[in-house]
């Protein structure tokens, strides 16, 4: 089974996403905040992290530097709802 670190902030969409992906087999983690997601990678299975760029406190491309650190093998999908990154 492929284990997943879901991370995004608005919690409605999180929730939905999670279920989607249960429902297709995926073994899934969600976290509504960056801190909550490297708590839940130091203690689990991962092979994907689905992140939200863009988070209050540590945005997702903090997320993914420490992800990395924790679980080098891991894959990552980075998620946003802007427009414009730049």
């Amino acid at each position: 089974m492929n284990a997943v670190l879901l991370v995004d902030d608005e919690r409605d969409f999180a929730d939905l996403l999670a279920e989607r992906l249960q429902a297709r087999g995926f073994q899934v983690q969600t976290a509504y905040d960056g801190e909550e997601a490297l708590r839940l990678a130091a203690g689990h299975e991962l092979d994907v992290a689905v992140l939200d760029v863009n988070m209050p406190g540590m945005d997702g491309l903090a997320v993914l530097r420490e992800l990395k650190k924790l679980k080098p093998q891991a894959e990552a999908l980075m998620l946003t709802g802007q427009r414009d990154l730049a």
